[in-house]
């Protein structure tokens, strides 16, 4: 799931590579900052494990001037506000409760009822589905163009909203969306399995740390069931 996740993160080093690459600085010596800055913003996030401290001390600051410094603070602000969107989503993904469902300890602490367990399906399939409709927002002209601060010239702003708002626009996001939606179909196939085992909660038990049916027909069903979680998985992972 981890693996999969980071995809995400791929449209976050597009935006960088926008932006250094997009806007142009007309003062040789603040281009070079800005572009310098970026570029190790870049490595930092493509790194292979992000050091989110490090990547959070270069937003925090500014080392343009002027209005260079605006288009800065303009960059660092959404980008900052992307970055949180995307950690608060692989947090909620890389939960490592999502991994103990249908673990024997779950169903003997929250079965046969799976209270706990199906609101917390529910819980990340929300925080997931409102991830998923936040950064679509942050990759429109609309959402990009509030986050331009200061009192630029014309020439500034123009810049700011055909060389980073409309290449913001442009990015196809339908991989994502879609990757996206795959694990919610994962989550949903989650919940059949719990709801199959509340609703048949008189016809099983945990015996020696293996769940038992009293019925070959359930049994056969569960079986089914998990063949169909593995068959939804093998389809995330290789979309």
């Amino acid at each position: 799931m981890k693996k999969k996740v980071l995809i995400v993160v791929g449209v976050i080093i597009v935006i960088i590579i926008l932006m250094f690459a997009g806007i142009i600085i007309y003062d040789l010596n603040q281009e070079a900052k800005f572009e310098q800055e970026f570029n190790e913003i870049n490595e930092l996030v493509d790194a292979e494990n992000i050091d989110m401290e490090a990547i959070n001390e270069k937003l925090e600051r500014t080392v343009t001037t002027g209005d260079y410094a605006a288009i800065e603070k303009s960059l660092k602000n959404y980008l900052t506000d992307l970055l949180d969107i995307i950690n608060e989503f692989m947090e909620t993904v890389e939960d490592e409760r999502l991994l103990n469902i249908f673990t024997i300890e779950n169903y003997q602490i929250d079965g046969p009822e799976f209270t706990e367990t199906k609101a917390y399906i529910n819980e990340v399939k929300n925080k997931i589905n409102e991830s998923n409709q936040a950064l679509k927002e942050m990759l429109t002209e609309e959402k990009a163009m509030t986050y331009l601060v200061g009192d630029l010239d014309k020439e500034l702003t123009d810049l700011y909203r055909t060389e980073f708002v409309k290449e913001i626009a442009s990015i196809n996001y339908d991989d994502t969306e879609k990757e996206i939606n795959s694990l919610v179909d994962l989550l949903n196939v989650c919940e059949e399995i719990i709801d199959f085992l509340k609703h048949n909660s008189n016809n099983w038990e945990i015996e020696n740390g293996t769940i038992v049916f009293y019925n070959d027909n359930l049994l056969n069903r569960y079986n089914e069931l998990l063949t169909k979680l593995e068959e939804t998985a093998t389809t995330y992972d290789n979309l």
